[in-house]
Formats: C-alpha cells, sequence, structure tokens
C-alpha cells in the first residue's frame, strides 16, 4: 500500500465543487452543499482510507497522473 498522493495520507481534500472556497460557485452567497460550507471533503482518490494498492493508477510513481488543480467551464 502506498499514502494517497491526492491528500498526502490525511483522507480529505478540497471540496471538488467550491475548490475550498466554502461557497457555492454558481450562487455567490450561498454555503457550498457539496461540502456543507466546510471547504474540505473526504478525498475524491482513496475515499477517506489514506491508502492505495501499490499498482494503482493514481499511486504509480506518487504523482496524479494530469490531474487537473481546477477545472474550468469554458466560456464561450
Amino acid at each position: 500500500m502506498k499514502v494517497c498522493p491526492h491528500c498526502n495520507g490525511r483522507g480529505i481534500s478540497s471540496c471538488v465543487v467550491c475548490f475550498g472556497k466554502k461557497v457555492n460557485p454558481q450562487k455567490p452567497g450561498k454555503v457550498c452543499g457539496f461540502c456543507k460550507g466546510y471547504g474540505e471533503t473526504k478525498c475524491i482518490i482513496c475515499l477517506g482510507k489514506k491508502m492505495l494498492p501499490e499498482d494503482d493508477i493514481f499511486a504509480v510513481d506518487g504523482e496524479l497522473p494530469n490531474y487537473p488543480g481546477i477545472l474550468r467551464r469554458e466560456d464561450k
């Protein structure tokens, strides 16, 4: 087993919806419904287990392959 490279073995990471800002990105001034305003959620890679199997794709070389830090919607 290897320590999860996304959360560094904490089992929690920044909210994937508000990116740690604690507010709803679509409704400024409203609390993020996904993390309930905490700014953190269970790690989306290890699901809070803190560890990954040695052969897990996210554990290879201890790095996340091409994982974007922030997902952005393209404005047209």
